[in-house]
């Protein structure tokens, strides 16, 4: 659900908190004037858990895409290999969680099915210990086809738990983004993944 949803949706719950409590006729004006200022309050509260949240965000923006990160994130271009790198500043169980944005194309033009098929088989003779969770499709919120390819591996000592997403962008241009965190944090940092590919916007 987008942020501006989210905030039309509060403002429909507002007034109809605000009409439920002005259309009563058993409370007093005392009792309203009370039951007014706690309405007042928790509106106020809630603008203000908005706001914070949009504070927490920043815009990074990369050729024709851009998309939220956390704040504490750091993006860097890296020219020898023609991509972003979107990391955590943080070092957690000896990894930085991160996100790799890269444009490809596609000269055979294949779709989201065959290139994960192909993928999964190239990552398996790459990976260390690679094991295949799962493959599918699906939607944004603005519309776009995605493909995923999630899957755990290793490299050293540390087991990780990451996402190969494939966007079918125009002609046969092709967005792969990949996310990796370690294995015993991927449920936690597996939601800022997914914040940041659902804000994902085309040029």
């Amino acid at each position: 659900m987008s942020s501006a949803y989210k905030k039309l949706v509060f403002a429909h719950v507002s007034i109809l908190l605000l009409n439920s409590l002005l259309f009563r006729r058993d409370i007093s004006g005392f009792d309203m004037f009370l039951r007014s200022k706690k309405i007042i309050v928790v509106m106020l509260i809630s603008i203000m858990i908005f706001s914070c949240r949009n504070i927490d965000n920043k815009t990074v923006k990369y050729k024709d895409i851009n998309f939220q990160i956390p704040s504490s994130w750091q993006s860097e271009a890296l020219n020898d290999v023609d991509g972003l790198l979107v990391i955590n500043s943080v070092s957690e169980e000896a990894w930085q969680a991160n996100v790799f944005f890269e444009f490809r194309r596609d000269s055979e033009n294949r779709s989201l099915k065959q290139s994960l098929s192909d993928l999964s088989r190239s990552l398996k003779e790459q990976k260390k210990n690679f094991q295949r969770i799962l493959a599918d499709e699906f939607e944004l919120d603005n519309g776009i086809n995605v493909g995923r390819l999630e899957y755990t591996h290793q490299i050293d000592h540390i087991q990780l738990h990451s996402w190969e997403l494939i966007f079918r962008l125009n002609g046969r241009t092709r967005l792969f983004v990949a996310a990796s965190a370690e294995s015993s944090l991927w449920e936690r940092d597996r939601q800022v993944f997914d914040k940041i590919i659902q804000s994902i916007n085309v040029d």
